[in-house]
C-alpha cells in the first residue's frame, strides 16, 4: 500500500488534517510511528516520549443499547407468495422468516433498524422504523388484475366475517394467536383483564400461551387454551379454573393463577349482558 506526504511540522508546530474515519497515517522523521483514524482520535501529539505510542490508541469499547423490539403488520397486496427475509447486520446475509400467502397478512417480531427483504412476489426492501406499524408488500406490483381479485376477496371476507372478543381471565399476561395450518401468527398481547376484538370467520382456530417478554411466548406449541370459532359465539375468554376436556394440552411450564376478583365480576356481568342482546336480537 503506497503511502504519500501530506505535511511537514517543524519542532512544536501544529497543523489540522482533514481525513475520515479508517485512514491510515505514518510519521517519519524524528521518531517512527503509526495512527488509524476513529471517532474517538481527537488531537494527537506525535513524537512525544512520555506517552505510549499513537499507534496503541484505539476507540474504547462501546456497550451501545439493543434496538427497540416491535411487531410489523405485513399485508401482501398481490395473488402471488411473498417470501420475507431479514438481512443479518454484520454478515448482509438474507434470513428467511416469514411466508406470506397470495392476499395474506402475517404479524412478525422484529426490532426498529432491522431491514428486510420481499421476494417471489416481488422485489422489496423495508426498513423497521416506526413501532408497530404495518407495511404493505407489493403494492408497487399490482396490476388491474390484482386490483380486481383482491376486491373479490374483500368482499368475501367480509360475507363472513364474525365480530369476537378475546379475554384473559388469568394473573399473568398472555398473547392471541392464530393457527393456521401450521403457520402460525401472533396477534395481540393481552395483560389479566384485558379483551381483544377482531372480525374473523367461523372454523378458524385461536390458541392462548404465555406471552410476558412480548415476543409471542410458546405460542401454538405449548397453548393454555385453544378455541374454534363458531357461528352464534361472541365471547371466547381464557380461563385457568375451567378444563376444556375435548382437547388434551399440556400442563402449564409457570404457575397460572386467576384474575383478580374485580376482574372476575365484570366478566360475569358482560357475560350476562351479551346473553341478553343475543336473545333480543338472534346475534
Amino acid at each position: 500500500r503506497g503511502y504519500e506526504p501530506v505535511q511537514t511540522l517543524e519542532p512544536g508546530e501544529s497543523t489540522q488534517v482533514r481525513s475520515f474515519v479508517g485512514h491510515h497515517f505514518k510519521i517519519r522523521g524524528t521518531c517512527s510511528d503509526a495512527i488509524t483514524v476513529h471517532r474517538e482520535l481527537g488531537d494527537v501529539v506525535a513524537c512525544d516520549s512520555s506517552a505510549p505510542p499513537l499507534s496503541e490508541s484505539v476507540p474504547a469499547q462501546r456497550m451501545d443499547p439493543p434496538p427497540e423490539t416491535t411487531r410489523l403488520f405485513l399485508e401482501n397486496q398481490v395473488d402471488k407468495v411473498a417470501e420475507v427475509f431479514w438481512i443479518e447486520p454484520a454478515t448482509k446475509k438474507p434470513l428467511k422468516i416469514e411466508t406470506i400467502p397470495g392476499y395474506g397478512s402475517r404479524t412478525i417480531n422484529t426490532r426498529l433498524g432491522h431491514v428486510l427483504q420481499v421476494r417471489g412476489a416481488c422485489a422489496q426492501a423495508l426498513l423497521v422504523s416506526e413501532p408497530d406499524a404495518t407495511e404493505l408488500i407489493c403494492a408497487h406490483a399490482i396490476t388491474e388484475e390484482d386490483h380486481k381479485r383482491r376486491l373479490l376477496v374483500q368482499i368475501a371476507d367480509m360475507a363472513q366475517a364474525l365480530p369476537v372478543k378475546f379475554k384473559n381471565l388469568c394473573n399473568r399476561t398472555v398473547g392471541v394467536w392464530q393457527d393456521r395450518s401450521g403457520d402460525r401468527e401472533s396477534m395481540h398481547q393481552l395483560k389479566p383483564g384485558a379483551t381483544y376484538a377482531i372480525n374473523t370467520r367461523p372454523g378458524l382456530r385461536f390458541c392462548v400461551a404465555l406471552d410476558e417478554g412480548g415476543g409471542g411466548g410458546a405460542g401454538c406449541e405449548r397453548p393454555l387454551a385453544v378455541f374454534t370459532i363458531t357461528q352464534g359465539r361472541y365471547l371466547y375468554a381464557y380461563d385457568p379454573r375451567e378444563k376444556d376436556e375435548a382437547t388434551e394440552l399440556p400442563e402449564p411450564e409457570e404457575p397460572v393463577g386467576a384474575a383478580d376478583a374485580s376482574v372476575l365480576a365484570a366478566w360475569l356481568e358482560e357475560r350476562r349482558q351479551a346473553a341478553a342482546y343475543f336473545e333480543t336480537t338472534g346475534r
